[in-house]
């Protein structure tokens, strides 16, 4: 089964992961979830702390099946590392529109997004 990892930082504390998978032509599963960075500096180099933010997911006949249940966005709080709020009022699109769709509203909302996040 192919699969696809991204990760596209928008600026130095924010970045889009994107990780889909692919049977037949049709997408399996994915996830788009939009993270918090935080560089950390130690006497053996610099690492990455990451924090959701937000993310949509889908797994065909698994927990999170957008064409059984519709599509959700789990929403964060910083320093919460837990599941702060589920959204699901989304339009209904094909399984293979919705990962665009996650990627184009994270861009379009981000604002709102991180104003929440950060609250």
């Amino acid at each position: 089964m192919p699969k696809k990892h991204y990760v596209d930082y928008l600026d130095n504390n924010l970045r889009l992961r994107t990780f889909l998978s692919v049977k037949k032509g049709k997408i399996y599963s994915f996830c788009i979830q939009l993270e918090w960075v935080e560089w950390k500096t130690y006497p053996f180099g610099i690492e990455e702390e990451i924090e959701s933010i937000v993310r949509f997911d889908h797994e065909s006949g698994g927990k999170h099946d957008v064409e059984v249940e519709g599509l959700h966005m789990d929403i964060y709080k910083k320093g919460k590392n837990r599941k702060y709020k589920v959204e699901e009022k989304f339009p209904r699109k094909s399984l293979n529109e919705y990962p665009k769709y996650c990627i184009l509203y994270v861009q379009d909302n981000i604002k709102s997004i991180l104003r929440r996040f950060l609250q």
